[in-house]
């Protein structure tokens, strides 16, 4: 009798354990990048000039929608700077596509405010991977495309019918608008608990280093909370000798149709 309720208490432990382990395997892993059509996330900005000056402004992303780049569904992100209440002038965009493999950068747009009739883009091929799933600690990661657009100004012609590549401020400039070339170096460096929003939030932190043909340099460290995104980026801007330091720390958010890693 005692042989046989050992055997039966360890059966009971056996299910049991089993049952626990099958709940592990299922759960689903934690959604660091979560993106809705709707979600919104603002953050104070701090920004320190080599003049010593600071400036305080709010930061503002928003889902804006979706649209298809090339043959990925992605997810329009719009960016905007408020300081002392106006919004800034040049709107900035990015096309995310959230696949099972992570966040990927395939469009770049700026819509220039100054110059109604341009919306610029530029697209990634392939799509910058701004994030992946799965990261275990000292993995890395690179990707070069074009980051950006830079102006130039160059003596207008005497007529330009139908040029979609220039803008004529009366009679006297073009603006040309050249994109600009650069290079990602992205290190996953673990697991950190901040505190923000007044409470713990367990994170994990990305460093990335950038720099683009124009000589101009940034590292960055980016925390990522669960079920929640970025919240905290810290960067240091290079251009010449000049240095430029900023943070940004999330002040409110919504999310909204929250999902997971989408499955290819």
């Amino acid at each position: 009798m005692k042989k046989h309720k050992i055997g039966l208490a360890l059966a009971l432990f056996f299910i049991i354990a089993a049952f626990y382990a099958t709940g592990c395997k299922n759960e689903a892993p934690a959604d660091y990048f979560p993106i809705g059509v709707g979600s919104y996330w603002e953050y104070m900005a701090y920004t320190t000039y080599p003049t010593g000056i600071a400036q305080i402004s709010k930061d503002i992303y928003v889902v804006g929608g979706q649209e298809m780049v090339g043959d990925q569904e992605c997810y329009r992100i719009d960016y905007f700077t408020l300081q002392n209440g106006t919004p800034s002038v040049a709107n900035y965009r990015e096309f995310l596509a959230k696949t099972k493999d992570g966040i990927f950068c395939n469009k770049r747009a700026f819509p220039l405010l100054q110059y109604p009739a341009i919306d610029w883009e530029l697209r990634n091929s392939p799509g910058e991977p701004r994030f992946k799933t799965g990261m275990k600690d000292g993995d890395t990661w690179k990707w070069e495309g074009f980051v950006t657009l830079q102006p130039e100004s160059t003596p207008a012609p005497a007529s330009t019918p139908g040029s979609s590549a220039t803008s004529t401020t009366g009679n006297q400039k073009q603006t040309k608008f050249i994109q600009i070339k650069g290079k990602f170096d992205y290190e996953y460096k673990g697991k950190e608990q901040l505190t923000i929003l007044d409470r713990k939030m367990d994170c994990i932190k990305i460093y990335v280093h950038a720099v683009s043909e124009d000589k101009q340099e940034y590292e960055r460290f980016i925390w990522y909370a669960p079920g929640i995104g970025k919240v905290r980026e810290e960067t240091t801007f290079y251009k010449g000798s000049d240095v430029i330091k900023t943070l940004l720390e999330l002040s409110s958010y919504n999310i909204t149709n929250r999902e997971m890693f989408k499955k290819k």
